[in-house]
């Protein structure tokens, strides 16, 4: 599931060292989560770091945060540690002098950016297209970027629960336990724990059109 919401990893101008600046840091073990009570922004100095925006206690996952990835965030933001993790805390308030870095602007702007390239796209996916074609566009996407060719068909496996899968598409446990399961009897796909195997990526790729 990673995959597919991983930033790509900014470059940071090398005339810019965050640790001289001194900046308040943060770390984070494998699994610890961090609320926000004003809007923040972060930019991450190792690890890799779960996005995910809370309402009513319903989480949707964003993305996933690497290296030198900047993110602005607010309080219904969630941020959990996929492994150890540190991220700089920094505002323009508070920092102003290094806001007056234009080389440091032009970093930030660009990876902010590529942040919200990536939320239009997940806008446009919630908007135009159904939970059916969500759904197998991320497998075909699993099946085309991590899946390995068998007999059987494009093996790959997603490490996380149905729970989580259901979150990152935008939809119920239960919605995508029964879409998986006609998936599974219509021949397309089966599923042996995290495992997953499309058997016909091109009967897949025709389904959602159904």
């Amino acid at each position: 599931m990673h995959c597919c919401r991983i930033l790509i990893e900014n470059i940071l101008p090398k005339e810019i060292d965050l640790d001289q600046l001194k900046l308040p840091k943060k770390t984070l073990k494998k699994g610890e989560l961090y609320y926000f009570n004003q809007k923040e922004l972060i930019i991450i100095k190792k690890g890799k770091i779960k996005v995910s925006l809370y309402e009513d206690k319903n989480e949707f996952i964003l993305y996933f945060l690497t290296k030198y990835n900047v993110c602005l965030c607010f309080e219904d933001i969630v941020l959990e540690a996929i492994e150890e993790s540190q991220f700089y805390i920094l505002s323009p308030e508070k920092f102003y002098k290094i806001f007056n870095n234009p080389l440091f602007c032009n970093y930030i702007l660009n990876a902010l950016t590529q942040n919200l390239t990536l939320e239009r796209d997940i806008i446009k996916n919630l908007a135009f297209k159904t939970f059916k074609q969500r759904t197998i566009n991320f497998l075909i996407q699993m099946a085309e970027n991590i899946g390995t060719l068998t007999d059987n068909g494009i093996e790959f496996e997603i490490k996380c629960t149905i729970e989580e899968l259901a979150n990152f598409l935008g939809t119920q446990r239960q919605t995508l336990s029964s879409f998986l399961s006609e998936l599974k009897r219509k021949n397309l796909i089966k599923k042996i724990q995290n495992k997953f195997i499309i058997k016909d990526i091109k009967k897949l790729k025709k389904y959602q059109e159904v």
